[in-house]
């Protein structure tokens, strides 16, 4: 291992590990305002199946997930945590395009904050499978 990962973390790995923390923050937002924009059309008796259904459990398992990682990325050095970012951002990729193509948006602007977590997510991941972030994490 070269000496220069010894002491301290590779910039790109902080930036990830930050930007990992916000977007946990944002998508959990997200589950929250889902969850409680559709609670009053949830019929009596059905709020645990408002709880699990399809979109609102993919927007808490990614903020849940996001955040741990994020934390893994901060105090951990191992391998099984840049296999785990890399699994984490595909799903995250998926996920958004799922959201992308079945809610598509309207207009320039809605179609950039849409697109921009798919951008985040494809150069974190070709990041975390270039040669820095596997000696780091190794």
């Amino acid at each position: 291992m070269d000496s220069s990962f010894e002491n301290q973390r590779p910039l790109g790995v902080t930036l990830v590990a930050v930007l990992t923390l916000l977007s946990s923050v944002v998508i959990f937002l997200l589950f929250g305002i889902g969850f409680l924009s559709a609670l009053p059309h949830s019929h009596a008796g059905s709020m645990i199946d408002l709880l699990f259904s399809n979109w609102l459990t993919i927007f808490f398992v990614l903020s849940a997930c996001g955040f741990f990682l994020s934390l893994g990325m901060f105090y951990l050095r191992t391998k099984y945590v840049r296999y785990a970012s890399i699994v984490f951002w595909i799903a995250f990729l998926v996920s958004f395009l799922w959201a992308y193509t079945a809610f598509p948006p309207r207009g320039v602007a809605a179609n950039l904050v849409v697109l921009s977590p798919l951008v985040y997510a494809a150069v974190c991941l070709i990041y975390f499978m270039s040669r820095t972030p596997r000696q780091y994490l190794s």
